[in-house]
């Protein structure tokens, strides 16, 4: 068998098509560096606005029908110091949203320092073991109002630091009260205590783990949906904050403690809403932002205006 030679021609012509690309190379390389910038001084930031990622769902008529109207919109809210927290002028979101809602019958289960995420899994019958937040986590006090078992709550209610001791008893009391199969629509409420205590995001290996902010939410939907299929579940997420580092203010949007920034947690409580056909409230991308976030928060969290505008949004929403 006869070998194909390349003659010395045809190796004279690879070497210069290989300098002609060097050379090609090294002039757009050139012009690049050499390039203009052009900023536009007469841009005015302000006239931009940002997008809203309100998603609103609502329950399919045949499966209300097929429930007794009793004529009564009811809705049972269920966060922390998001939604119970006063501003300066002594009126919390929730405050604010019954006085804008008369109409309405709005309960709460709202625990001051309650969080999304599970900080400990509780196995049945197993308490006092576990972190002494968890019985009041997202996941846990659902479960509760479901299955009408309160132990979980009873056992550590005066050590647990999810409740002011003073307000434990009437606290419990109103807990074991509520009839959750009696509501037309639950409202979950939660300022960013999952961020700020370095709560697991998620856990890539178990989709459904209450110990952590997304499988908590799936875990909690899923098990309201299953159960009460006529309710409708709207999460309001939590608004931008900002923690301080000696003198400096640190945004949510921009610190990470470890798990995640606030904004990540936001946009995951996002995708598990879309994913389970949920409504959202958007009070972080929309009107409070980086630029004027100084007029509606503070160092406690929402100011009087911070307050009139979250529960402002929040009624809207919940209107149409």
């Amino acid at each position: 068998m006869k070998r194909f030679k390349l003659g010395w021609k045809l190796h004279v012509a690879l070497l210069l098509a290989m300098a002609a690309i060097v050379v090609l190379v090294i002039v757009k390389l050139d012009a690049w560096n050499k390039r203009t910038v052009v900023i536009d001084k007469n841009i005015d930031p302000t006239a931009y606005e940002t997008e809203s990622y309100d998603l609103s769902f609502h329950v399919d008529q045949s499966i209300l029908d097929a429930r007794e109207d009793d004529g009564v919109n009811k809705m049972l809210v269920i966060g922390n110091y998001g939604a119970i927290r006063p501003s300066d002028a002594g009126k919390s979101v929730l405050d604010r949203i019954k006085d804008k809602m008369p109409d309405w019958q709005i309960d709460s289960v709202c625990a001051y320092y309650s969080m999304v995420t599970c900080p400990s899994f509780i196995a049945d019958g197993d308490y006092p073991g576990g972190h002494y937040w968890s019985p009041y986590s997202l996941y846990y006090i659902v479960k509760s109002m479901i299955n009408k078992e309160y132990d979980v709550q009873e056992w550590n209610l005066y050590e647990n630091g999810a409740i002011e001791k003073s307000g434990a008893d009437e606290w419990l009391a109103n807990f074991e009260s509520i009839d959750i199969e009696t509501y037309d629509t639950v409202l979950i409420m939660y300022a960013s205590a999952d961020y700020y205590q370095n709560q697991i995001l998620y856990n890539p290996d178990n989709d459904y783990d209450v110990c952590s902010y997304v499988g908590s939410l799936r875990s909690t939907i899923t098990m309201l949906k299953e159960k009460y299929p006529y309710i409708r579940i709207v999460v309001s997420s939590p608004y931008l904050t900002y923690s301080t580092w000696g003198d400096e203010r640190c945004l949510g949007t921009l610190t990470n403690f470890g798990n995640g920034t606030e904004a990540e947690y936001v946009t995951r409580e996002y995708d598990v809403c879309t994913q389970y056909c949920v409504s959202f409230i958007d009070n972080y991308f929309n009107y409070i932002t980086e630029k004027n976030y100084e007029e509606y928060i503070n160092d406690k969290g929402l100011n009087d205006k911070g307050v009139e505008a979250v529960s402002d949004h929040i009624v809207e929403f919940l209107a149409d």
